[in-house]
């Protein structure tokens, strides 16, 4: 693909898996255009006899007004990130970057299957383990991977310089901190100083403060 080109992220109308590739579009300066859909509209689009991707899932990144369209959060921040400046060339680099962020995927994956759970007492019982271990022990480990990153001020790189797994990072530890899940108490974070700062940090950036001011 060459020269300029344009960019369709579309999801529902909250946060969840789209809000780190909104904040890295605004902290790049790329433009966009943020499309959110009801759950209705969606239902629709997905089942229309022409599905507007092979997936059928969000979020979902429409380029060049369908020329191509790519799902899966994780991959769309990816590329994202690139054209923002905000995922390394390095591969290297890149590794240290995706390590971070597997790591921060495996723990909401469990966090999404406590959500997804139909039975209450099952479903407390996953709350109570996330709460009293899976959580506070990926925390831990996340706080020893900045630790050992030297990364002063964000996660992965020292000084200023800011990627992609700090957004993800920022808009994880804010949602816990909302307290809106049964059984987790939004102070399951307070215990990790280095995770807390990088939230903090990323919060700072203009281009996530005026996003968050929204």
């Amino acid at each position: 693909m060459g020269g300029a080109q344009s960019y369709e992220l579309v999801y529902f109308d909250m946060k969840g898996l789209a809000e780190p590739t909104r904040l890295a579009f605004r902290v790049g300066k790329v433009p966009f255009k943020d499309t959110r859909l009801t759950r209705e509209e969606w239902a629709e689009r997905k089942n229309s006899e022409t599905p507007p991707s092979a997936l059928r899932t969000l979020p979902m990144l429409v380029i060049n007004d369908g020329e191509y369209v790519h799902c899966e959060s994780s991959g769309i921040l990816r590329y994202v990130g690139k054209k923002a400046g905000l995922y390394p060339g390095d591969d290297m680099e890149a590794l240290k970057v995706d390590e971070a962020s597997g790591a921060l995927g495996a723990l909401s994956a469990k966090i999404s299957a406590s959500i997804a759970e139909k039975d209450d007492v099952v479903k407390t019982r996953m709350r109570k383990e996330l709460s009293e271990n899976t959580i506070p022990n990926a925390l831990a480990a996340l706080e020893r991977l900045i630790e050992a990153n030297k990364a002063d001020k964000f996660a992965v790189f020292a000084g200023d310089r800011t990627c992609t797994f700090d957004l993800e990072l920022f808009c994880f530890v804010r949602y816990l901190q909302r307290g809106i899940l049964d059984g987790i108490p939004s102070a399951v974070v307070d215990q990790f100083p280095s995770v807390l700062r990088v939230a903090e940090n990323v919060e700072k950036i203009t281009a996530v403060a005026e996003w968050c001011a929204k």
